[in-house]
């Protein structure tokens, strides 16, 4: 039983460690139609981007995301970004016909599958096509079904198949206070936006209650199935 009271608290502080560490460095912002995961390290950060609503519209496309820090950063450089696979569409209005291939790509430099990233201060505009919006805005796999009104437009072809992941670098150590506090998302080329708010994250103290009780299920299943010692 010594042995068993040793693990839980071994295990209880190491939940506690990793909640820490994970809450200090991912962020998660979400909207109705888009989520971004910032996960911030020491020297580079990267930027995950979903388009979780229904593409139908060119307006439907993800193509590009604003963000603030919570203090000003220092020196950023896109340098590359990798994407579930791509989504081609052809035709116009209802004779349009869109396909996606989820074989995945990635590309690096500056300016990775044209989108660029431009900084002012403390917040960050990374945006498709240099600013343009297009091509190679993000979408989700919807777009097969519901992929319609201005989609088969060669100009804003191919698209990427989300998730779609950037990475920066950082040009002198990012300070420990380094957080997101503010997101908005672009959608289409006008564009269209969506302001969005902080995800819900676990607390490292339910993680820890979480754990413990399996760890106590376990225990007491083996206390009963096991046979008594004579």
């Amino acid at each position: 039983m010594k042995s068993f009271v040793r693990l839980v608290v071994v295990l209880a502080a190491l939940v506690c460690v990793l909640g820490t560490s994970a809450e200090a460095t991912i962020v998660d912002f979400v909207s109705t139609d888009a989520a971004v995961e910032f996960n911030i390290g020491t020297n580079s950060m990267t930027i995950r981007l979903t388009n979780t609503g229904t593409v139908s519209a060119i307006a439907n496309t993800l193509t590009g995301v604003v963000f603030t820090f919570s203090v000003t950063p220092p020196a950023e450089t896109l340098t590359g970004a990798s994407a579930a696979g791509t989504a081609t569409c052809t035709g116009m209005g209802s004779a349009t016909s869109c396909s996606t291939n989820a074989t995945p790509v990635s590309a690096s430099g500056s300016s990775p599958f044209g989108w660029t990233l431009a900084v002012s201060g403390s917040t960050d505009a990374l945006q498709a096509g240099g600013g343009s919006f297009k091509p190679d805005g993000i979408v989700n796999s919807t777009i097969v079904a519901s992929g319609k009104d201005g989609l088969g437009n060669a100009n804003h072809n191919p698209y990427l198949l989300g998730p779609v992941t950037f990475t920066k670098t950082f040009g002198t150590p990012a300070p420990a206070n380094l957080t997101v506090t503010a997101v908005t998302f672009d959608f289409g080329t006008d564009p269209a936006t969506e302001t969005a708010h902080l995800a819900p994250a676990p607390e490292a103290s339910t993680m820890f209650l979480g754990g413990t009780g399996v760890i106590l299920l376990g225990y007491a299943a083996r206390k009963r199935f096991l046979p008594r010692s004579a």
